[in-house]
């Protein structure tokens, strides 16, 4: 289940990176950041669901924070073409390279508006899907390669708030392990 839940967490963050290129080139240009309180399940036909809780912030064009609370901290950092997963009580970091971000932003630039009203996109063999509440993002979905069925509901959004880039960079605290991938 570890390695499917960072393949579905992987996917996610490709995701994140579309919609910040969203935010720059589609339906959405006028959006320069955004920020939310979420709630994140993912359902697996072998073990259940698991309900995570957290913040999300964004950044047009390629940057993307993840704040897990609950049911374990830990923080997700994508910037440009990196993403990392700081995990403080496994006192390590994994960071990864993401070698498709030109991909990515293709892909989202040919994101269209379905009839249902929502937005979809592809991502190699991932399908999202994006809902609109009140013109904002409020809940993303998708079901990755191991049949993890994964919502993520965006409460209290707030769009073009001032966000420092600072908020975006990673300071390892000392004594951690970084493992490279």
């Amino acid at each position: 289940m570890r390695q499917s839940r960072f393949v579905s967490r992987f996917f996610l963050l490709c995701f994140s990176l579309c919609v910040c290129a969203h935010l720059s080139y589609g339906a959405f240009a006028d959006i320069k950041s955004f920020q939310a309180d979420f709630i994140q399940t993912v359902s697996a036909p072998d073990t259940g669901t698991i309900t995570y809780q957290g913040h999300l912030i964004a950044l047009s064009p390629h940057s993307v924070r993840w704040t897990y609370t609950t049911p374990s901290p830990k923080t997700i950092y994508i910037t440009d073409h990196t993403a990392i997963i700081y995990e403080p009580r496994l006192s390590q970091a994994t960071i990864t390279r993401l070698d498709q971000k030109t991909d990515f932003l293709s892909i989202l630039q040919k994101a269209i508006l379905q009839t249902d009203g929502r937005y979809r996109s592809q991502v190699g063999e991932t399908t999202y899907y994006l809902t609109l509440k009140d013109d904002k993002p409020y809940l993303l979905e998708f079901q990755d390669s191991f049949d993890n069925t994964t919502k993520i509901r965006f409460l209290h959004p707030i769009i073009n708030a001032p966000i420092n880039a600072s908020e975006f960079v990673f300071t390892p605290p000392d004594g951690i392990d970084i493992i490279s991938q």
